[in-house]
């Protein structure tokens, strides 16, 4: 019943989801609906299978045991383990049973026997009754007589087989792996010691007293043996070479976040994450490790890696050129978001974890795509046990930290009537209706009105379970989150993910399929500045409840200021992805894997500017901007891994090839002259229609070979080789060579350095890494000479025909020779703990160059080109420090106590840049400074005759001058200030404190940068309202001999002086942000039973709660005094409940 109940509700699901704009997805969704369907047909089945077969139908005269236990073996998932000699002298048996439950059986069948069992997961371990136990060493259930070939089993908690177990006998150059059923066998004498290790596992000792052994290992909890996901395998913090930070799933679920990317916010060193807007749907800046490009526009995104398939970041977007980000899968049409983040189509709840790989040893493997850093997503899979059903809902408000308190309208009007005084100006319905026209009684707060408060609903549902030998985890989410401004945006996700996992009985074959399947809605609306309208503006909407254009009408112009509410950009996006892995085990230490995995994303999205929004009285033309985009990325990997022991150390040898395969098309529309709003719906009942196209293929074809040395878990030598291929270069040039090298010591395992250590201090690591990485982010076909009918690259408008035919031309130089940058990494790394590893710490130095850097040089036009691309000789460099720490404060039956703590530092500088001044980035760059600075005037105060901004003329020629795009010299412009406009460090740090049941949670996060000064760059006396300080009040030049801080109030901006480019513009930005609070209480398992529950909690947790800062403007993070869409504060509450 449950099986049939199961399946008709999925079918039923799914019938009714493909919403109306995906119709030409059709055959799409019905191969992903019958994968699903059959998925879970086979899934059920052989659960099915797996629950009918633990029972036992046998027939039989004088059967012997070994007869009986062959026949458990053939009709069941169990396994016998013996020893030589357990079996004899039994006696036969005649027996007659019929599906008999096995444990029922066992105790029939050897009830006259003298022997004994023991049920291990899904291992029978069989021992005579005389065998002894060893209770002094736990773990270890020791059962047989002694004998120098030692024999045994390595199961975990529940009694299921560990496979490729370390086992070392210490003291003798001896060593192996368990097998796919976790057994071993190893030459070792009466007394000595064996030692088992296991990633993710707490180690053990056991000294031999016997030569049959039983072995359980309990999952650790020590930070240094906990698992750490890395590219095509794992690690532990004791075993890593490569600089790899975690962040668990436990983590992750503490703060509501839209975007997986929110919970790396202070909490991994050298990762600096910006939110660009504050629409959650927006692209999310993530630098690792400071920009390794000079190029402004270049991608800095790492490389994502979702559940092994590395994700395409193409830009093709024809506003994309002035973006260093991806624009996601938005890469057609207008959006008010400028793109979406790539990772939105990710349920955080469904993620287990997020590994961010930095150094060498970590990224180069990636080869090409390892330059920017590698970020790891892996996604939640089924445990065996019973069905588990878990259901976590939250609720929670959007809102702004703050609101700025803004002029009052007498206090406003007092500002412009002076500010139209200085500048002369007889205050008319032009220039001044705030004045002449509109109530000066009125009194309105803009920021109140617009930016209000938002609603947060997620809900996941999830079911996991399994039995015998698969695993199975279906989940299902939905989340809605409305924008701040109180009008109609709003964000929304539909998400559907399943795993399936298959383990054949002799363990050796594995099996997993993995389907993420999810939609978002985002509606955004784009307004501009509301705390900066006048107070006294006149109504939004009339008493017919339609834009109020009247009272801003002036002569021939408008001036309503509220247009963009009825512009929003509505963008919905389809996504799917699918992995296939498969795993066997051939030999001993020997193992094959084969993996597929295919994405496709389809976005439609369409910005309309209907005759609603203009003013019918004057002149408009409504339009419509239609974009669609479809993406897919396919690879194919096969890998080869060889484990053995060499002398006291283990060898893994692993080889990598793989296929990888992206292409992005996108169309983009602009219509006008429809005969009404209602006909915009679509393009075809538009007057004129203009289309464009953008599309690009991408491939790669990677080997890659690694090469682990584990000495005794002392000395670890790590060695990677990659060779990539790439169709974004040219013949010859299409192959790159990359690769590391690293060493890692646990110099606590020397003899000589534990006498040296104090008994506190247990653990000492010293690792270092060197290699090479490379990047291909270049413009897609840059190695072609194209052809277009368009007058120039980036240029719409068409060559003139020739003859009535369409005339064609090459628009870009043909050059083959361009080939890879280069990114050379070092890093040199010490990690210690104290008191049994309750307190740890990380302390790590890098040195990134990055060479042959790709852009363009000017060419002369006699060519018929201006620039042509190829390789520069720059020389960037990023240099920084990072420190973390993490301690287990306080430990006890009731009370926990831990906190946390990371800082980074990075410097950027451009080492060497022959032939700069030739170059395009002559006005950019400068030897001996980083890619973000940026040279200002001096700042010297209020001119007291003028009222003007005053400034140094540092070359002495009687005026000051200011040379756009060029770095300054002496003698033709005065700006020599240097601002450093990157952030110094950052970082974060953690408290956790529990009681019982019930326990708190919060993360801050800190970041030292400078930002403009929003108010020296605001020009006070313009139709706009602000929040002014008393100082510029009280301060300000009103007269001729003034002596003051502030410059007279103005309506003419460009009348005080260039304070955009100087010092004065730039104030200290830095902050400590109060970002997570979470509160969460465990309900009592004497309430949960009652109500048939296995367990529930409760909580409250925020995000972006508080910002302390000196800063005086909305937000430390926002450049602008005030914000459009500001980045929400959430507060939600949150019900969690498993059955």
């Amino acid at each position: 019943m449950q099986k049939t109940a199961f399946g008709s509700g999925t079918a039923l699901a799914f019938s009714h989801c493909p919403p109306k704009r995906f119709r030409g997805l059709t055959k799409t969704l019905l191969v992903m609906k019958l994968t699903i369907f059959f998925t879970a047909i086979v899934f059920f089945q052989v659960q099915a299978a797996n629950s009918l077969a633990q029972t036992v139908t046998i027939s039989g005269k004088d059967l012997t045991l070994k007869q009986v236990f062959a026949a458990i073996e053939k009709q069941t998932d169990y396994v016998l383990l013996n020893t030589k000699g357990t079996l004899e002298g039994t006696k036969t048996v005649s027996l007659t049973v019929h599906k008999m439950p096995l444990k029922e059986f066992l105790d029939f069948v050897l009830k006259e026997q003298e022997l004994e069992y023991e049920i291990h997961g899904n291992t029978i371990l069989l021992s005579k009754m005389q065998a002894v136990v060893d209770k002094t060493v736990p773990g270890i259930i020791q059962i047989f007589p002694q004998n120098n070939l030692v024999y045994g089993q390595v199961v975990n908690e529940e009694g299921y087989p560990l496979s490729g177990v370390s086992i070392f006998v210490r003291k003798a150059n001896r060593g192996t792996y368990t097998d796919a059923l976790g057994k071993f066998s190893i030459q070792a004498n009466p007394g000595d010691s064996l030692v088992f290790s296991f990633i993710g596992y707490a180690g053990q000792q056991l000294k031999i007293t016997s030569n049959q052994l039983l072995v359980r290992m309990k999952v650790t909890h020590s930070v240094m043996d906990e698992m750490k996901v890395t590219a095509y395998g794992k690690t532990s913090k004791r075993t890593a070479t490569g600089n790899i930070t975690t962040i668990k799933a436990e983590e992750i679920t503490k703060q509501p976040i839209f975007n997986p990317l929110q919970a790396l916010v202070g909490r991994v060193p050298g990762v600096a994450v910006l939110q660009t807007s504050g629409n959650l749907a927006a692209p999310i800046e993530l630098v690792i490790r400071g920009r390794n490009n000079i190029s402004p526009t270049a991608i800095i995104d790492p490389l994502y890696v979702i559940d092994g398939l590395p994700l395409s970041n193409n830009n093709i977007h024809p506003s994309s050129g002035g973006t260093n980000i991806s624009m996601g899968p938005v890469q057609g049409g207008n959006s008010n978001t400028g793109g979406e983040s790539p990772l939105n189509m990710i349920n955080p709840n469904d993620i287990e974890s997020i590994t961010i790989l930095k150094d060498a040893d970590a990224t180069a493997i990636y080869g090409s795509r390892g330059a920017n850093g590698v970020v790891l997503i892996t996604t939640k899979k089924g445990k065996s046990g019973p069905p588990v059903f878990n259901l976590r809902i939250a609720n929670g408000i959007n809102s702004i930290q703050k609101y700025p308190k803004v002029l009052s309208t007498k206090d406003y009007l007092a500002v412009r009537r002076e500010a139209l005084r200085n500048d002369g100006i007889v205050p008319n319905i032009v220039e001044a209706p705030d004045l002449v026209l509109w109530d000066s009684t009125r009194n309105k707060d803009w920021q109140r009105e617009l930016i209000g408060t938002g609603v947060e609903t997620n809900i996941n549902l999830s079911v996991s379970g399994g039995a015998g030998n698969s695993t199975y985890r279906l989940s299902g989410g939905y989340m809605s989150s409305t924008t701040l401004l109180n009008q109609g945006g709003k964000n929304e996700r539909i998400s559907f993910n399943s795993t399936f996992n298959y383990v054949s009985t002799n363990q050796k074959f594995r099996f997993a399929l993995i389907n993420s399947l999810a939609t978002t809605n985002v509606k955004a609306i784009k307004a501009n500045d509301p705390s900066s309208l006048p107070p006294n503006a006149p109504e939004i909407y009339n008493n017919k409840g339609e834009f109020n254009f009247e009272p801003y009408r002036t002569t021939g112009t408008a001036i309503f200021p509220f247009s963009d509410l009825k512009r929003p950009s509505v963008s919905k996006t389809f996504s799917n992805q699918t992995s296939v892995n498969l795993d066997y085990n051939i030999l001993k230490g020997l193992s094959m894997g084969l993996s597929g995995n295919y994405a496709f994303s389809h976005n439609d999205i369409i910005q309309k500017s209907p005759e609603a929004s203009f003013d019918t009285k004057l002149p408009n033309t409504p339009i419509a901007i239609y974009g669609n985009t479809k993406a897919r990325n396919w690879q194919i990997q096969q890998k080869v891994e060889y484990q053995t022991f060499i002398g006291k150390g283990s060898l893994s040898i692993k080889h990598v090839a793989e296929y990888a395969a992206a292409a992005t098309g996108s169309q983009t529309i602009f219509a006008m002259f429809f005969p009404n709003d209602e006909m915009m719906k679509s393009y075809n009942n538009a007057g004129f229609v203009q289309a464009s196209e953008a599309s690009v293929e991408t491939r790669i074809l990677k080997f890659t070979g690694m090469v682990n040395y584990n000495w005794s878990n002392k000395y670890i030598f790590s060695l990677s080789a990659t060779r990539d291929g790439s169709s974004s270069f040219g013949k010859g040039k299409r192959f790159g060579n990359f690769g590391s090298v690293a060493l890692a010591w646990n110099a606590n395992e020397e003899k000589w350095i534990k006498q040296i250590l104090p008994s506190w201090f247990t653990f000492l690591k010293f690792r270092g890494s060197y290699g090479l990485t490379g990047a291909s982010s270049l413009t897609p076909y840059e190695f072609l000479s194209r052809w277009s009918k368009n007058v120039s690259d980036g240029m719409a408008s068409s060559l003139l025909p020739y003859d009535g035919i369409m005339a064609f031309h090459v628009i870009k130089p043909l050059n083959q020779e361009f080939r890879w940058v280069s990114t050379r990494k070092a890093e040199l790394t010490i990690e210690m703990g104290f008191l049994q590893d309750r307190i740890n710490l990380e302390a790590s130095v890098y040195h990134h160059s990055s060479t042959d850097q790709l852009g363009s040089v000017p060419i002369p036009k006699y060519t018929g080109f201006s620039q042509a691309f190829t390789n520069t000789q720059a020389n960037l460099r990023n240099t920084g420090f990072e420190f973390s720490m993490s301690a287990k404060l306080l430990s006890s039956k009731d009370w926990a106590l831990t906190t946390s703590f990371v800082l980074g530092l990075n410097r950027n500088k451009l080492v060497d840049f022959p032939n700069l001044e030739y170059s395009s980035h002559k006005g950019n760059l400068k030897v001996g400074y980083s890619n973000t600075t940026k040279y200002v005037l001096r700042y010297t105060g209020i001119n007291p005759l003028t009222g003007e901004y005053s400034f140094e003329d540092h070359n002495k020629d009687g005026r000051i001058t200011v040379k756009e795009n060029i770095f300054p010299s002496s003698y033709n412009d005065d700006r020599y200030i240097a601002i450093e406009t990157a952030e110094k460090y950052s970082g974060g740090f953690t408290f956790e404190l529990s009681w019982k049941e019930l326990s708190f949670y919060t993360q801050f996060d800190f970041k030292n940068r400078l930002r403009r000064d929003p108010y020296i760059m605001a020009v006070v006396g313009e139709r706009k309202n602000i929040a002014l300080p008393g100082e510029i009040l009280n301060n300000h030049w009103r007269q001729p001999g003034d002596i003051v801080s502030y410059p007279k109030f103005t309506t003419r901006s460009a009348g005080l002086g260039r304070i955009e480019s100087s010092d004065a513009a730039y104030v200290n930005g830095s902050y400590i942000r109060l970002n997570v609070i979470n509160i969460s209480w465990n309900i009592p398992n004497t309430l949960t039973k009652k109500i048939g529950i296995k367990n529930a909690s409760i909580g409250v947790s925020t995000n972006n709660l508080f910002t302390f800062s000196s800063y005086r403007g909305l937000d430390p993070q926002i450049d602008n005094i005030f914000s459009a869409a500001p980045i929400p504060r959430v507060i939600s509450s949150n019900l969690n409940i498993n059955f």
